[in-house]
């Protein structure tokens, strides 16, 4: 679905910046470049948050499937690494893990990194239906993420792609701004335009 708001010079120029900040950022992270354990976690985040952009924008540039599909399926080897370099924190240190794995639990949504971790998950997720992955994969994907029963959107997100056996929340993370898009899940399909408008 191409996103005509934007120029094809934005879309290409947009594109190169990405690819180069994973490509550079990823040799800085493997070459050592990064000394302390929280460097190298705080690098992991944001390349694996740059390889979800990049699919994203490839998506809204109008990307043939196929090509979204790979990119798409890129994203899942770096979030992998995140959890890697987590596990590699001090021992007195992972309790700080959650600032870069957990997606709720902030008071003020607006702004806060937990709704930007959020926001960046369900177009995770989204992609990986608009592309047809397979089914193993996208159980890894949701293993990795985890966060089972813990919010009502995520939950049926993950149901709606094969996690027939997940707990529902009965709460959201972030219900003034996600209520509608939640409660489209639950109410007759001829519902769902009006509740996914608002």
């Amino acid at each position: 679905m191409r996103d005509t708001r934007r120029s094809n010079d934005y879309f290409e120029e947009f594109l190169v910046d990405i690819e180069v900040g994973i490509k550079e950022t990823q040799e800085a992270l493997d070459a050592g470049n990064f000394t302390t354990p929280s460097e190298r976690v705080n690098v992991a985040q944001r390349i694996y948050q740059l390889a979800i952009m990049r699919a994203v924008a490839h998506y809204s540039y109008g990307a043939h499937l196929g090509d979204i599909k790979r990119y798409t399926e890129a994203i899942l080897p770096y979030r992998k690494q995140l959890t890697h370099y987590c596990d590699k924190l001090p021992v007195n240190h992972q309790i700080y893990r959650h600032a870069f794995e957990k997606l709720g639990g902030q008071i003020d949504a607006v702004g806060s990194p937990n709704i930007n971790r959020y926001i960046y998950t369900l177009w995770w997720l989204a992609l990986l239906q608009a592309c047809d992955v397979a089914p193993a994969h996208i159980q890894e994907v949701l293993d990795v993420i985890g966060e089972r029963g813990k919010d009502t959107l995520l939950d049926n997100v993950a149901i709606a792609l094969g996690d027939n056996d997940r707990p529902i929340s009965p709460t959201l993370y972030y219900p003034e701004i996600y209520q509608n898009l939640s409660l489209a899940f639950r109410v007759p399909s001829e519902h769902q335009p009006d509740l996914l408008n608002q």
